[in-house]
């Protein structure tokens, strides 16, 4: 019996700490959804072409050798609530082909039994959300956030706030969660804590609902279709 978890968290609140930590666990798959962004980024794909073409004009998104520079291009569209929308409508499609072509190799066709969702935006997008059985928020009181945003970025303490204010607020984030990864200790405690919250993640295993199987089915007939299309369009 498959369970399908989300996992979400605030910006450096430690995710990816706890997705590697994941990964790393026998009986588990993550489909990491900033991975495949990546993967549908890469130079010579249809996304690369057009976020170059788009996002071309401003001064080092697109590196020498035609790759984007991705967390040049978070900079710029951060700054703009068009552009973001822009970008967006340029990258849904292929990530959420992706993400759906993972979900059910993970679910359909690996001897996992704890399929995992690596989605930062999960509660936003709410799609997937949707689908995940349980849900996991990674937290931190906001004073140590703010404190490890400035240490890993080099940014002072009002471009932190920044951007965490540019996210879900974390009240909203804790208040749609089923289960809250506390992350404020120390790194070498995650595997211990990690360990404690998949034997809590299956105590409450549940059968996949009739529409939860159905809604699946639908995913893959949709991104088939809508695979064509882009295909035809690239």
């Amino acid at each position: 019996m498959v369970q399908v978890i989300g996992l979400t968290g605030g910006i450096a609140c430690g995710k990816s700490t706890v997705s590697a930590c994941l990964k790393n666990t026998p009986g588990v798959v993550v489909v990491d959804a900033d991975e495949i962004s990546r993967n549908s980024m890469q130079t010579g794909t249809a996304l690369q072409k057009r976020v170059a073409k788009e996002f071309g004009c401003y001064e080092g998104v697109v590196n020498e050798d035609g790759s984007i520079n991705r967390a040049r291009l978070g900079d710029v569209v951060f700054k703009d609530r068009k552009l973001k929308k822009k970008l967006a409508s340029l990258t849904s499609t292929p990530i959420f082909l992706g993400m759906v072509a993972a979900i059910c190799k993970a679910v359909f066709f690996s001897s996992a039994d704890v399929v995992v969702l690596d989605v930062p935006l999960l509660f936003e997008t709410q799609i997937f959300a949707w689908i995940s059985e349980q849900t996991v928020v990674v937290h931190l009181p906001e004073e140590e956030q703010l404190r490890r945003i400035c240490a890993r970025d080099h940014f002072t303490v009002s471009q932190a706030k920044s951007r965490v204010s540019n996210q879900m607020p974390a009240a909203a984030r804790l208040s749609k969660a089923t289960h809250v990864f506390d992350n404020s200790g120390p790194k070498e405690e995650v595997p211990h804590k990690v360990a404690e919250l998949l034997v809590e993640i299956r105590k409450r295993a549940t059968l996949m609902t009739p529409l939860r199987i159905l809604f699946a089915v639908t995913c893959v007939v949709i991104a088939i279709a809508v695979g064509f299309v882009w295909s035809m369009m690239a």
